[in-house]
């Protein structure tokens, strides 16, 4: 739309500016400098005016030079101001004054390259066709001018409209591209959710099997203290028997001693009949080591 609409503006000057050519003024190329001037293209404002001056159209190329020039002087002063705030470390005040610079001629490319470095993009102008200006009687010189003007007019408009129909080619891909991953996320969804469910449920059996793992541990923990404990109860009662046993065999072998005595002096009363001539010894009736055992 912003394209035909442009390519209809180009017709429209050319047919209303081709009747009127004759009755245009004598300073063609300063009409034209003056018009770029308003437009912040000085470079081709001072251009133009040094070729009205050339075309001896009077004070205005004189004038038109001096103005431009003193604006391009501004520009240069909004650079170095530019630089020495970036030097300064104040990056903010250096973007102000290199964006000046561009408002007073968009063609410096010294503040077009500083934003550049500063991480900022050239500040985007529209694009406009140069000024028409119609200047010239019929059939002369300036009609040539006139002529041309148009035709880089028209050659605007078609430009214009051409990086229209690209641009918005381009967002007709972009949004097809979006069309197609917005299906691709709506297909792939129900798959996520299907995962995460799954994930939910092995986790929840994890959780289940960490549970059954710590009771387990439990039982195992009580088990080896019960086991214990027997093993310290059933040490207990083997060491009380032993100690039952050997008080036992205490008890034996002192009824056994006491036996020999008895024994000693039986035999000592019948054979010999008096104890002070006994052959036998109360010594050789006790029992010998081996025989206690």
């Amino acid at each position: 739309m912003i394209g035909a609409r442009a390519f209809r503006t180009g017709v429209l000057l050319l047919l209303v500016l081709a009747p009127v050519s004759s009755c245009a003024d004598v300073t063609p190329l300063c009409d034209y400098a003056a018009a770029l001037a308003e437009e912040a293209q000085l470079t081709e404002a001072a251009d133009a005016y040094a070729a009205a001056q050339r075309s001896d159209e009077g004070d205005c190329a004189e004038d038109g030079i001096r103005e431009t020039t003193e604006r391009m002087a501004e520009a240069r002063a909004a650079d170095a101001r530019g630089r020495a705030a970036k030097r300064d470390g104040d990056l903010a005040g250096a973007r102000t004054a290199f964006r000046s610079a561009l408002r007073i001629d968009r063609g410096d490319a010294v503040a077009a390259a500083e934003l550049l470095r500063l991480g900022e993009q050239r500040p985007a102008l529209p694009a406009s066709a140069p000024p028409v200006v119609v200047t010239a009687q019929r059939g002369g010189p300036a009609g040539v001018l006139l002529w041309i003007a148009v035709g880089v007019s028209l050659l605007s408009a078609v430009v214009t409209g051409t990086l229209w129909r690209l641009q918005r080619g381009r967002l007709r891909a972009v949004e097809g591209k979006a069309t197609c991953t917005d299906a691709a996320v709506r297909k792939v969804h129900p798959r996520l959710t299907e995962l995460a469910g799954d994930l939910e449920k092995l986790n929840g059996r994890q959780q289940e099997s960490q549970a059954a793992l710590v009771r387990e541990q439990k039982l195992l923990q009580a088990g080896a203290q019960v086991l214990s404990a027997d093993l310290a109860t059933a040490r207990a009662e083997a060491q009380g028997g032993l100690a039952k046993v050997t008080e036992e065999q205490r008890d034996l072998v002192g009824r056994t001693r006491q036996h020999h005595r008895l024994l000693a002096a039986l035999a000592e009363r019948i054979i010999v009949g008096r104890p002070g001539r006994s052959s036998f010894t109360e010594t050789q009736f006790e029992p010998k080591a081996g025989d206690q055992a």
